[in-house]
């Protein structure tokens, strides 16, 4: 087995996190500046071409329920607003930025998103999350491993066959293996990218709570620890014979009740054809 290396070593020697893509941070810049209007975001994503084709296929998926199709990014802006646009704009450049390959983990995180959604959207949680921001938030959990999957790919795919061998979750693997799990990974880059510090954190801690510095916090990232095992569960993992690890501490920590877990489930099947529709639009 490898030497494992430690955090700082793998962004410093051999990961370099690639920089916020630029649509999404003139996006950002703009939603955050008063004296912008929601006609200047619209305007700066049909800048981008491929990107506006993208949101304009996600703001039309089932994902955003919109009761009109909408022809144009102007439109949808005025439709959904800043926040739900930026989210947008997250989900259409974040695959592209990392990875050309789709393939299983691409079907894993649009299923953590759509479970994440159904989670929060059926278990009645209270937490201060809307169903579209809990998809994007499930979609986003993996990156880490995307990066590992671009840079370390040998390193990543020992760990998955060591996980199998030994029946282990992956993440567990990857720190003996890499010295980082891909959690850790995609929280740094969450950071560096200086997305929401509730986004970051959730990636950061959905393997290991323990990272989160308060309760709510922690309660996202059980959210996402929840949906990851839903998604292993059902058979659609984000690597071939992956084990989810016991998600019997977030179930708890989100206080969803037994008797609402087949209402879940129910609200996560049905919305198994949006994964085909959302692998399209992104595609």
């Amino acid at each position: 087995m490898n030497t494992p290396r430690n955090i700082e070593y793998l962004l410093e020697e051999i990961i370099t996190l690639p920089s916020l893509p630029a649509t999404l941070a003139r996006i950002i810049q703009l939603l955050n500046d008063p004296e912008s209007s929601l006609a200047d975001v619209g305007k700066a994503i049909t800048q981008d071409p491929a990107v506006a084709l993208k949101t304009l296929r996600l703001a039309n998926s089932a994902v955003y329920g919109l009761r009109e199709h909408v022809t144009s990014v102007e439109h949808a802006v005025a439709l959904l607003g800043g926040k739900v646009i930026q989210n947008l704009v997250l989900t259409a450049t974040v695959f592209d930025t990392l990875s050309r390959s789709a393939g299983v983990l691409y079907r894993h995180s649009i299923a953590v998103g759509l479970a994440a959604r159904a989670v929060l959207r059926t278990g009645r949680l209270g937490l201060p999350l809307q169903p579209d921001e809990a998809f994007v938030y499930g979609l986003l959990h993996d990156i880490g491993k995307i990066i590992l999957e671009d840079y370390m790919s040998e390193d990543l795919m020992l760990a998955e066959e060591v996980s199998r061998s030994r029946h282990l979750p992956a993440y567990q693997v990857e720190c003996e293996v890499i010295g980082a799990d891909h959690a850790e990974v995609g929280g740094r880059l969450a950071m560096n990218w200086r997305l929401p510090e509730s986004i970051a954190s959730a990636i950061l801690a959905h393997h290991d709570l323990s990272r989160c510095e308060n309760e709510e916090s922690r309660r996202l990232a059980a959210l996402l620890n929840v949906a990851d095992a839903i998604c292993i569960e059902a058979g659609l993992p984000s690597y071939e014979g992956a084990i989810a690890g016991d998600p019997g501490e977030s179930w708890a920590l989100l206080g969803v009740e037994s008797v609402k877990v087949p209402a879940i489930m129910d609200d996560f099947f049905a919305s198994m054809p949006e994964v085909q529709e959302l692998t399209e639009a992104m595609a």
